[in-house]
């Protein structure tokens, strides 16, 4: 961040938490995710806002993830990628989308090959989730490393209620790319760059490969009260298009 510092720059924050809460106790669609094969997974506000919880109740749990701890999210664009990224954001941490990125935490679909990933890099170390994507998975669909904890196994045992921890405003939440984005601008934005593309209370439909864009379409559409419809890839490419078919279907209007 830039420029002169206010006082409010020192008081604590809590982003994720901002946006959730208008929307934890909605019935309509906040987030649909469209997979290969013809998935299709449509999570309420009330709902997505569960399964944040219990997944910050299980960042906070198992691996006491807090302000400041480094989770490293590699995974694809996935409705559960999207619960787990605002997740870390409610105990405050900073997430990483680099899978080779130093990390206290690795939330990851694939823990063997980013463990070989994470050794090339001289990264290896720290703990492990690993999270199996198909939306019925009721485990891990293979082998864990020593002490790795299984996402899908563990996760509806925590509670329905997360209490946000507070941060900073100037604290980092977002790394990609080039460099950090910070809680206050991803939250506080002075502009969503939605403006023109997303007609207020609109549905927006987004296809692509790349988590980071995911994920601050969430917060932009998400702070609006607006619903994503996101049309994920795996890592080979594969997945759902964005046809004008399914787009009317959900009402969307396409983003570029």
């Amino acid at each position: 961040m830039t420029g002169k510092s206010s006082p409010s720059d020192h008081l604590p924050f809590t982003g994720a938490e901002d946006v959730l809460r208008p929307l934890r106790a909605s019935a309509a669609p906040l987030l649909v995710w469209h997979g290969a094969g013809g998935e299709r997974v449509e999570l309420s506000g009330r709902v997505f806002d569960n399964w944040v919880a219990k997944s910050a109740n299980l960042l906070a749990e198992e691996f006491d993830v807090e302000p400041g701890t480094a989770v490293v999210l590699d995974l694809p664009p996935h409705w559960k990628s999207l619960a787990l990224a605002f997740a870390a954001w409610q105990r405050g941490a900073e997430v990483r989308l680099d899978p080779a990125a130093p990390a206290d935490l690795l939330v990851t679909d694939r823990p063997a090959e980013a463990a070989a990933l994470r050794a090339s890099a001289g990264t290896a170390g720290g703990d492990v989730l690993a999270v199996a994507l198909g939306s019925l998975a009721l485990a891990f669909d293979g082998d864990l490393p020593p002490g790795a904890v299984d996402f899908a196994a563990e996760v509806r045992g925590y509670g329905d209620l997360c209490e946000p921890e507070s941060t900073l405003p100037a604290g980092t939440a977002l790394v990609a790319g080039d460099g950090g984005v910070s809680y206050d601008e991803l939250f506080r934005p002075a502009s969503d760059g939605l403006e023109g593309r997303v007609p207020d209370a609109g549905t927006a439909g987004l296809a692509t490969e790349s988590l980071e864009r995911a994920v601050r379409t969430a917060v932009a559409l998400f702070t609006r009260g607006d619903a994503l419809v996101l049309f994920g890839r795996d890592r080979t490419g594969a997945g759902a298009e964005a046809s004008q078919r399914l787009l009317d279907q959900e009402g969307a209007t396409v983003l570029p």
